[in-house]
């Protein structure tokens, strides 16, 4: 039996279903907070502001990367390239969250 990650334990088909899942599930909780998020272009930093999805308000600030200048140069609006950086942001926190879960219950 191969491990894809020898430290959460998960063998190549449990971590595809693994991600499956938090694919789903980020999908869906996303679907759920998206009316709270609103997003603006400062210079060069593309801000994502959580409205009240946390007490306190809170916000994500990500410098932009060539490939985003090239989006919005390109016509891509801001919510679309915010909203797509907040899905990856939720997906690898859900991963991260999951997985520090399956390693506290096989220790």
């Amino acid at each position: 039996m191969r491990f894809r990650n020898p430290l959460t334990g998960f063998c190549d088909g449990c971590y595809n279903e693994f991600e499956r899942q938090i694919e789903i599930g980020s999908k869906d909780i996303f679907l759920q907070v998206e009316p709270e998020l609103t997003f603006d272009l400062k210079g060069e930093v593309l801000g994502i502001h959580q409205g009240k999805i946390w007490d306190p308000p809170s916000g994500l600030l990500s410098p932009l990367t060539p490939d985003m200048r090239t989006q919005l140069d390109s016509g891509t609006g801001v919510d679309d390239i915010g909203k797509e950086l907040f899905g990856d942001y939720l997906r690898s926190r859900l991963v991260a969250t999951f997985v520090d879960m399956t390693k506290a219950v096989n220790t």
